[in-house]
């Protein structure tokens, strides 16, 4: 059976989210002050890992960026989120999960521009 999952993304500078094979993302958008994405998925899939990037405006980046899915825009501040989905992990995954935003704890990276 198929239905629309949704999955709210962390904010932290790449993420992985275990979602059914084949799931179809349809949409990446902020909802109540959180970035959220919306998938088609088939509930008798077995479920995989998929890995994601996020990067602000005008912050420096290290390749591979991944394939574009959206930009969000957030309206509770300034910044501007661009989010890819990697083709596999990320080989310096723990040491580059940072939090995007000041607010959180630890090496937060602010974003320089909208």
């Amino acid at each position: 059976m198929n239905t629309i999952h949704k999955y709210k993304l962390p904010l932290r500078d790449h993420f992985s989210l275990e979602m059914p094979v084949g799931a179809v993302i349809l949409s990446i958008q902020e909802q109540n002050k959180d970035i959220v994405l919306w998938a088609m998925v088939d509930n008798a899939a077995p479920t995989t890992v998929r890995w994601f990037r996020i990067v602000g405006t005008g912050v420096p980046f290290t390749p591979p960026i991944g394939r574009y899915l959206a930009t969000v825009q957030m309206s509770i501040d300034t910044f501007v989120w661009h989010i890819f989905e990697l083709e596999e992990a990320p080989e310096d995954r723990g040491s580059h999960a940072r939090p995007l935003i000041s607010d959180e704890p630890e090496g937060a990276q602010t974003p320089s521009g909208t």
